[in-house]
């Protein structure tokens, strides 16, 4: 019961926040990350089944510290390559973990 009350309080979420900034929206920033988000999305779901769930409960632990404790990039600008490979990669590995 978790996991779709949970989809439906994100769904809910980003959908508030995308009426709330709509006027901030960079719409071409958005074209480039979906340009392989769908891509990532579909091999993310065909290689699901070959990752074991404990070690990916591992992973994503530390991921979560390794990320707390990483100090702060610069907040400068990414290349629209690199926005297209984050597209790809946050669906691929949002399909999986």
């Amino acid at each position: 019961e978790a996991v779709p009350l949970h989809s439906i309080t994100q769904l809910m979420g980003n959908f508030i926040r995308l009426i709330a900034f709509w006027d901030s929206i960079r719409w071409r920033i958005v074209g480039y990350f979906s340009l392989l988000s769908l891509l990532g999305a579909y091999l993310g779901s065909l290689c699901f089944q070959y990752f074991n769930a404990q070690i990916l409960e591992v992973l994503v632990g530390i991921f979560v510290l390794i990320s707390i404790f990483l100090p702060e990039k610069s907040t400068k600008s990414l290349s629209n390559g690199m926005v297209v490979l984050l597209g790809f990669a946050s669906s691929f590995l949002g399909m999986i973990v």
